[in-house]
């Protein structure tokens, strides 16, 4: 049941991938770490920024980025994705504690919603416009008109 539930959630994921929460993750190096390949050194309490932002809107690892593309993610598809570029709860042992739960609320919100209401946008607020808060990657607005579906 849970499979057929996250294949038809696609779109979630491919909106966080346009929209990650956290759009730059930052940890601090535990140890001195040689960069495989080259001559750098991340000297130990160094703070690494990830720009999560910026890889997922990479060509590079997305064709057409800034297309809404939810095909993306289906299972035929994962040999096409490249490891570690899609982070939007962080990734290994210091990702967002609150994942799982955050994805199954939002799924199950959007489900009710979409069961009750038809969901169009007021006329006018056709465009998304972001704003960052403090470490955030939020809609400044959203304007949506639902039309209550009738009960038959």
């Amino acid at each position: 049941m849970l499979s057929v539930i996250n294949r038809n959630f696609n779109f979630l994921t491919e909106t966080l991938r346009k929209y990650p929460p956290a759009p730059m993750l930052e940890r601090i190096c535990s140890k001195d770490y040689r960069i495989p390949g080259t001559d750098l050194t991340v000297p130990k309490a160094l703070s690494v920024q990830v720009p999560v932002y910026a890889i997922h809107h990479d060509e590079k690892f997305w064709p057409e980025p800034e297309v809404f593309k939810p095909e993306r993610f289906l299972p035929e598809n994962k040999n096409d994705l490249t490891n570690y570029t899609y982070m939007p709860f962080g990734l290994g042992p210091r990702n967002c504690l609150a994942m799982r739960f955050a994805q199954m609320e939002a799924k199950v919100a959007l489900a009710k919603l979409v069961l009750a209401a038809e969901l169009t946008l007021a006329p006018g607020h056709e465009e998304l416009v972001l704003s960052t808060g403090f470490a955030l990657l939020k809609p400044q607005k959203v304007n949506l008109v639902l039309n209550p579906l009738n009960e038959e």
